[in-house]
């Protein structure tokens, strides 16, 4: 759910992708690959601050998608 408190579940729908998290400033909080064997990810948010983030999941030919979640 958005928004998160502890953590939140992503789905990946590619074969294999890059998955990245990003705070409001721009900085890597979580990055993780996924492939098609394990594509969900539990991604643990409870140690970030409040606030905005942004999910960006890339795929291997670089096509990439961006969302944003609120962690409170």
């Amino acid at each position: 759910p958005n928004p998160a408190h502890e953590n939140f579940q992503l789905t990946v729908p590619e074969q294999s992708a890059k998955v990245s998290v990003y705070d409001s400033n721009g900085r890597t909080v979580y990055s993780h690959s996924v492939d098609r064997s394990n594509p969900t990810l539990v991604i643990p948010a409870s140690q970030w601050a409040t606030g905005l983030y942004f999910i960006r999941v890339e795929d291997s030919e670089g096509g990439f998608i961006m969302k944003r979640v609120v962690i409170r």
